[in-house]
């Protein structure tokens, strides 16, 4: 435990000079009042380097020496990556369905290949969920050359990544668990990626800020598409600036870019043509402009999704654990077409603490995501709870313990601290959502109803363009229908 461990202090001006030093090797900026979060970040430095008092952390953060075990030592402290099996169902939606497709279909004209990079791939979950889909979309894969590029600068993660090995932490936004033939259930409790899923992706570590790219000797060449989610937004604008110049010129003529719905503002004045599809953002590279007078292009193209998509759907199996959402065989009703928008709407509401955006307590929010993607949950509630002491008014931390002990299989827990959440803050959407999932799931059908019209009366006032970092990047407009037509079929 952290209380454990002896203590280190270290000087504010060291702070700001290690500030600088992460800034241009590693991209990451901190603003003052994230100087605590970066002070926390190189004791634990310090401490992976084996380093246990004052003296010795501070010969070594200002020492000149080892530049490039310093970078790697600071990246592994400092940048925790979340992420989870087909992030932004939304999103993975339209690839399957529209993007792939058409994709798939220009590489067969031109010697079947297909080069993706995963940028900011963590361990590895966004890759493998690329992966999945185009071994379910193309047949004859193995006649094809596919390449899936995933990268990050941290070590530990990539780790995780390659041996490919899972909890159903991992899933925690699934209604169902992929098919069999995609993982290997062990005993232990872990779900192993399979060999035909794991052999398309190529792990790598790559620094954005001080790597190059385009390269043939990393891969970095004639890329269909790049998927750089939740990364740029940590970065100042020109370093952002330069890591979206370097993917542009990566890409094939007309290749792709994705970054997330809060960073497309660093796409400004780039070379890119912004295509928008509902909550999906493509930016298609755009070659032969005036840089210097070119400005983002953006329009509406309408895609026609197919209207039925279960071909592409995982099996739906029985799952050891209690999921934040719900299999639709406990749906209490036989009519489909109320069976098919509660699976769009549980498939939709559960929400990850790891964008929560309150900066005083972002370090202590985040490591108990960290903790909790190692399985260790008992840890990660002693750290919510510890947090909770000096702030039980905060409703994101009272979620997160409701979303860690619904991953633990213990739901009354996870009732009560939705319940807590709301009594924080009782117009607080994300835990009304919740809880008509769970009280849906047990039966409770009035209840349910009512916290479904509680969260819609909570989103009057916003816009339905307005986009809630809370709720996965959906914007209102997209749960305000999908809560209504639920409570509208139910009422029939």
């Amino acid at each position: 435990m952290e209380s454990e461990k002896p203590s280190i202090n270290i000087p504010y001006q060291d702070v700001i000079r290690v500030s600088q030093f992460v800034s241009e090797n590693i991209g990451l900026e901190y603003t003052p009042e994230r100087m605590k979060d970066l002070e926390k970040g190189i004791i634990t430095a310090c401490f992976r380097e084996g380093l246990s008092d004052t003296e010795s952390c501070l010969k070594w953060v200002r020492s000149a020496d080892n530049i490039n075990e310093k970078i790697h030592a600071l990246a592994l402290s400092l940048t925790i990556g979340e992420t989870y099996f087909f992030r932004d169902k939304n999103l993975f939606r339209f690839l399957r369905d529209e993007f792939f497709p058409r994709l798939i279909t220009r590489a067969r004209e031109h010697g079947n290949s297909i080069r993706i990079w995963s940028a900011g791939c963590s361990s590895g979950e966004e890759p493998y969920s690329l992966s999945i889909l185009l071994y379910e979309l193309i047949p004859d894969i193995k006649d094809w050359n596919i390449q899936i590029l995933a990268t990050d600068i941290n070590n530990d993660a990539l780790d995780k990544a390659k041996k490919g090995e899972y909890s159903s932490w991992s899933f925690r936004d699934n209604l169902f668990i992929i098919k069999d033939n995609f993982f290997q259930i062990k005993g232990n409790g872990k779900y192993k990626i399979n060999d035909n899923i794991k052999n398309i992706v190529k792990f790598q570590e790559i620094n954005l800020i001080t790597d190059s790219y385009p390269d043939t000797r990393n891969g970095t060449i004639l890329l269909d598409l790049i998927l750089c989610r939740n990364v740029l937004m940590y970065f100042s604008k020109d370093k952002a600036a330069k890591v979206i110049e370097g993917f542009h010129n990566a890409l094939k003529d007309e290749g792709y870019l994705i970054v997330s719905p809060q960073e497309i503002s660093y796409l400004q004045n780039q070379r890119f043509t912004t295509i928008i599809r509902d909550d999906v953002f493509l930016h298609k590279k755009v070659e032969n402009s005036n840089k210097d007078n070119e400005s983002v292009l953006t329009h509406q193209i309408k895609f026609t999704y197919s209207q039925d998509y279960s071909h592409f759907l995982p099996e739906p199996v029985q799952r050891s654990f209690d999921s934040i959402t719900v299999n639709e065989d406990s749906f209490d009703t036989d009519d489909e077409a109320s069976k098919k928008i509660w699976a769009e709407v549980s498939r939709q509401l559960s929400v990850e603490s790891s964008k929560f955006q309150d900066k005083p307590r972002i370090g202590a929010l985040s490591e108990a995501k960290k903790l909790a993607d190692n399985n260790r949950f008992e840890e990660a509630l002693v750290l919510c709870n510890k947090a909770l002491e000096s702030d039980r008014l905060n409703p994101k931390l009272h979620y997160l313990k409701a979303t860690i002990h619904q991953e633990n299989g213990n739901v009354p827990e996870a009732v009560k601290s939705l319940r807590q959440a709301l009594y924080a803050d009782k117009n607080y959407i994300p835990a009304h959502l919740n809880l008509g999932t769970l009280m849906k799931k047990e039966g409770k059908e009035k209840e349910s109803r009512r916290h479904f019209q509680n969260a819609l009366i909570s989103m009057e006032g916003h816009e339905d363009s307005e986009i809630l970092e809370d709720l996965g990047g959906m914007t209102v407009g997209r749960i305000r229908v999908m809560i209504e037509d639920f409570i509208s079929e139910a009422n029939k």
